[in-house]
């Protein structure tokens, strides 16, 4: 115990630098008996929760077999860290018989825990589906009834996108192509450099934007999306289909609204980022703005969302049970819910806009279902 204190340090970030969460350093010091272990993170939101755990060697690192006994503060499975400095206490003199040796090394490793997307159920029920206000491709109104379902409370975000590319390699469109659609000096243009990473100017978002919704992504990088949060949950999410969208955006069978959550234009600020009050940006999801009648935040403005179905000109001969409406009679796929930079009328749950797969501009993103129970 002589040379308790001598020590080697190093740590060890067992987390995929693609991450946006990074430990920066980690320094020991002593206070009497206790070694306080003070370790640094960046990138750290208020819904993440890691998996910190702290070994000892007493062979330069060989083999760490040594689990120190009396740790407490920011140490165990499924804790809060803070987006700083963060502080492990370990009463060392409980560990003193097995601290044989002149030089100890630790090792602390901080994982991430999964994110996944949280859903609100939505119970399924009947109701008409398009408007007569609108253009005709919402027309005819039709009922249409649906069962059960749940949909994402927010639009997917870049942190839970973020957590796909790491674990698959996977390349988006806009990796792919190298370049999105950005809108700069009063026309849009397909920027060179731009892909999910990127903000609604193709700039690379800071860490603190990281619970904004994803841009930059096609179709095609949705489904990927869908495919692979399906096989590691063992749960069937899919982009949803017109109907689905529609139906939650509105509020269900019953008390329906016009936007998300409101009747009123002179209200829609208060539920949607839009172009009168976006100021030209995407903005956190659901929390400046309120929720619609079913708890469910940004179906009005933010970023366009893919849905299922190809598109079609005009509701003759549409599913009447909710299911997505695809045939060969097009290649275009629907997006609803307006954003950022669309007036209010195209923010209304019945408007409907439509993209090639491999789309990907600075207002388009995507929302899950799942179909089963949670």
């Amino acid at each position: 115990m002589k040379k308790l204190f001598s020590f080697l340090v190093f740590s060890v970030l067992v987390v995929s630098t693609l991450l946006a969460q990074t430990l920066e350093s980690t320094t020991f010091r002593q206070e009497g008996s206790k070694v306080l272990i003070d370790f640094y993170m960046r990138g750290v939101q208020s819904n993440h929760r890691f998996d910190v755990q702290v070994l000892c060697s007493n062979n330069e690192g060989s083999s760490f077999a040594i689990i120190p006994k009396t740790l407490s503060g920011a140490v165990g499975e499924n804790i809060r860290l803070a987006n700083n400095k963060n502080t492990i206490t370990w009463q060392v003199l409980s560990d003193r018989n097995r601290l044989d040796g002149d030089k100890f090394v630790f090792k602390v490793t901080v994982n991430k825990l999964f994110e996944q997307p949280e859903m609100v159920f939505v119970k399924g029920g009947t109701f008409t589906m398009g408007s007569n206000e609108g253009p005709d491709d919402e027309k005819p109104t039709h009922e249409v009834s649906l069962s059960d379902f749940h949909i994402g409370k927010y639009e997917v975000k870049v942190s839970e996108f973020e957590q796909f590319i790491s674990e698959t390699n996977y390349k988006t469109d806009a990796d792919k192509s190298g370049e999105s659609y950005v809108y700069e000096n009063g026309e849009w243009k397909n920027k060179k450099g731009v892909n999910w990473k990127c903000d609604v100017a193709g700039n690379q978002r800071p860490l603190s934007d990281y619970n904004h919704p994803v841009i930059h992504v096609s179709l095609n990088d949705a489904n990927e999306y869908c495919t692979w949060l399906s096989q590691k949950t063992g749960k069937k999410y899919s982009l949803p289909t017109e109907a689905q969208w529609e139906y939650a955006a509105g509020g269900g069978a019953s008390n329906r609204t016009k936007w998300a959550g409101t009747n009123n234009e002179k209200d829609l600020k208060d539920y949607a980022w839009y172009s009168s009050n976006s100021n030209s940006i995407t903005h956190e999801v659901g929390t400046a703005q309120k929720a619609n009648s079913l708890g469910i935040y940004d179906m009005s403005g933010n970023v366009w969302e893919w849905c299922l179905d190809t598109w079609h000109s005009n509701y003759e001969n549409a599913p009447k049970n909710g299911s997505a409406w695809i045939d060969n009679s097009s290649s275009y796929r629907v997006s609803r819910g307006g954003s950022w930079n669309y007036f209010a009328t195209y923010c209304r749950v019945a408007y409907r806009y439509n993209w090639n797969p491999d789309y990907r501009f600075s207002y388009l993103g995507f929302r899950l279902v799942v179909l089963h129970s949670l």
